[in-house]
Parts: structure tokens; sequence; C-alpha cells
């Protein structure tokens, strides 16, 4: 049964490995593509026109290298290190305001918190549960293409970029910009730190 599992788990591995392979692939074939296999006897800076697509070529590389290593975030238990003292504080305050702090979980409709039944913990805002990494992601839709392109498609949407529609985490259009790019204008499209 345990050789069974270990099949399964590489089979699966090469399944998740194979949109990051096959990107690679593309970036490798339009990097020779580019420079070895384009007729360049038509143009006469041949060298200008190569070193336009260098930069290109390895910031985006870069990029990409960048958000596949990056972690999306997990869950913790938010409970874990909480003592006797505050737990009767907890009890005798009736809200979270009057703690000062404000749990990141989005509540249902009812009022009760979020759970996950397969991690054994309370989910933060956007969480969801990832199947292949067996944990709650916290942004789900940086770690699996499935889950962005399945909600996209059954919500009937086309182009979500170009879509006007009702977003509570939008900040704005300078704000968003800042927030992914960083406020620095001199590094904003060099992929180098953390925004």
């Amino acid at each position: 049964m345990t050789s069974l599992k270990r099949i399964q788990q590489g089979i699966m591995t090469m399944v998740n490995a194979s949109p990051v392979a096959l990107l690679v692939v593309l970036f490798t074939w339009s990097y020779w593509a580019y420079n070895y296999r384009m007729s360049w006897a038509q143009y006469i800076n041949k060298g200008q026109v190569i070193q336009v697509y260098q930069p290109i070529f390895i910031l985006c590389t870069w990029s990409y290298w960048t958000v596949c290593k990056t972690s999306p975030g997990y869950t913790i238990e938010l409970h874990k290190n909480k003592n006797k003292d505050d737990e009767e504080q907890d009890e005798l305050l009736t809200t979270e305001n009057e703690l000062g702090f404000q749990y990141p979980i989005t509540v249902k409709r009812d009022g009760a918190r979020r759970y996950c039944q397969k991690c054994k913990l309370e989910k933060y805002d956007r969480t969801h549960h990832c199947r292949q990494c067996k944990r709650c992601v916290l942004k789900m839709d940086q770690t699996t293409i499935e889950f962005y392109e399945k909600s996209n498609f059954m919500l009937g949407r086309n182009d979500v970029m170009r879509s006007k529609y009702f977003n509570p985490w939008d900040l704005g259009y300078k704000k968003n910009i800042q927030q992914v790019l960083g406020k620095n204008k001199w590094t904003m499209f060099l992929p180098i730190g953390k925004p």
C-alpha cells in the first residue's frame, strides 16, 4: 500500500511541476528563437536589437522565479500561545474590539467563525484549503492555477482585469499599484526585494 502511495505522490509532484516546466521550456525556446534563429540580416544594428531583448528576458525569468519561490503564506493556530489570564479576559469582554485586536477571520452569515475541517484551524480572510499542499493557504490564487481558472469560468468572467465589480480589497488605483510594485518609483519595474 505504501508503494502505491509513493507512486501517487510522484505522479502528483510531476503534475504540479508541469506548469513550471512548461514555462521554463517556453522561456528557453523564446531565448533560442530570438537570439539564434531569427533572421538578423534585415536589421542594420542587430547588436542593439539583441541588447533590448536581454534585459527583458532576464527580468521576466527573474520575476517568474521569484513568484515560484515565494510562499503564499499559511494559517497558524491563533489561540496556541494564550495563557489563562488572556482566556479569562476574553470571557469577560464581549467583543474583539474591546481587546484592541481584531482577528483576521471572516465570519459566516450566522456570525460563527470559519473553520477548516481538515486542518482543524480557524480560517483567515481569503483562505482556502489546498488539496496539493494539504494545508490552508492564505492566497489560494497564487498557488494553484486551477482555482483561478475554475472560479473565473464558473463566474462567467472572460476578462477579470477589465470587469467592474465590487471588490472589498480594492484600495484605489494608486495604492493598488504601490502595493504590488512598491513605493520607490526607481525600482518599480525591477523584480528585487519586497514591495
